[in-house]
C-alpha cells in the first residue's frame, strides 16, 4: 500500500487488489529497477551495475545455436574490474559486429591458432 498499490477496500481483511492494478504496479516497479547497458558493458550481479570487463579476461563462446534466420548465439564471459566476480552476457553474431568484442571474436581461440594438423586422439587402438 505504501508504494502506490491500493486495495479495493481498506477496511476488509484479507486485502483484495484488482489484477489490472497489480499488473500496472509490477510493470512500473520493474521499469524503475531496469538497468540499460551500453554495448560494451556486462551487468555485474554483485556490484549491481553495468561494467566494462577486464580486457584480458574476455572469452567469447560460440554455442552454435541459431538465433533468428542467420545469427548464432554467443556467450561473452569476463571478470568484473571492481570485485573480480565472473560476469557473462548473451549476444548474437549480428549484434557483436558493432562492439569492441568483434575483434576478439574474429581472432578466435589462441590455443588453436598454431595447430597445422588436426589432433586425432582416440581411445581405440590399432589392431
Amino acid at each position: 500500500r505504501k508504494n502506490g498499490l491500493e486495495p479495493i477496500k481498506e477496511d476488509d481483511f484479507p486485502l483484495l487488489f484488482l489484477g489490472s492494478k497489480i499488473r500496472e504496479y509490477l510493470k512500473a516497479k520493474q521499469k524503475s529497477t531496469k538497468n540499460k547497458l551500453n554495448e560494451n558493458e556486462i551487468y555485474c550481479v554483485k556490484c549491481k551495475v553495468g561494467v566494462v570487463p577486464k580486457s584480458d579476461t574476455i572469452i567469447i563462446i560460440n554455442t552454435d545455436k541459431k538465433v533468428g534466420k542467420n545469427a548464432l548465439l554467443l556467450i561473452i564471459k569476463g571478470f568484473c574490474p571492481e570485485c573480480s566476480t565472473e560476469i557473462s552476457r548473451f549476444a548474437s553474431t549480428n549484434s557483436i559486429i558493432s562492439t569492441p568484442w568483434n575483434m576478439k571474436f574474429q581472432q578466435g581461440n589462441e590455443r588453436l591458432k598454431d595447430i597445422s594438423t588436426p589432433c586425432l586422439n582416440t581411445d581405440k587402438t590399432k589392431e
